[in-house]
């Protein structure tokens, strides 16, 4: 899909931040779907790591779910999942796909001149256009480990998300 502007153009006019973050929750009746998508989910520039069993801090479990990393911080990102050389990444661009929840993260604002914002908003469109995905509720926020959360807009429906996307 052709992107006019990117999902966090408010972000970039704004000053919010310093992190990014477009959270999505999905009917309970979409989450097959959203699973069966994921084995055909092409995202160029990013790579996906599915995680096994590993302890969830939302659920408070342990959980599988999949996440899809700028490929630059593939490493970094494997490392800290791995427990084997913790680092702390400052500037990233993060899609994760949990049961019914999809975030998109960006650290520090991610990389404003790469492809990852554009890449990040063809997958929010075509997600928002999918007939078997329906959107219960979204919202966009900015904040970080230090700084208050702020909701820079929200909505309940795919109409709504593609409307503030494409203006």
């Amino acid at each position: 899909m052709s992107v006019n502007r990117h999902w966090c153009w408010e972000f970039e006019s704004s000053g919010y931040g310093p992190d990014w973050f477009c959270n999505i929750e999905i009917t309970p009746e979409s989450v097959a779907h959203l699973e069966a998508l994921i084995t055909q989910l092409s995202l160029p520039f990013f790579t996906p790591m599915p995680i096994y069993e590993k302890y969830c801090y939302r659920h408070q479990k342990l959980c599988s779910y999949h996440i899809f990393v700028n490929e630059s911080n593939t490493d970094l990102f494997r490392a800290n999942l791995a427990v084997t050389d913790m680092v702390n990444i400052w500037i990233y661009h993060l899609i994760e796909i949990h049961n019914e929840t999809i975030t998109i993260e960006c650290g520090y604002g991610g990389y404003p001149q790469s492809e990852y914002h554009t890449i990040e908003t063809s997958f929010l469109l075509d997600l928002c256009d999918n007939p078997n995905i329906a959107i219960a509720q979204w919202h966009l926020y900015a904040g970080g480990m230090g700084y208050d959360s702020v909701t820079v807009t929200e909505g309940k429906t795919s109409a709504e998300l593609k409307q503030h996307i494409t203006g």
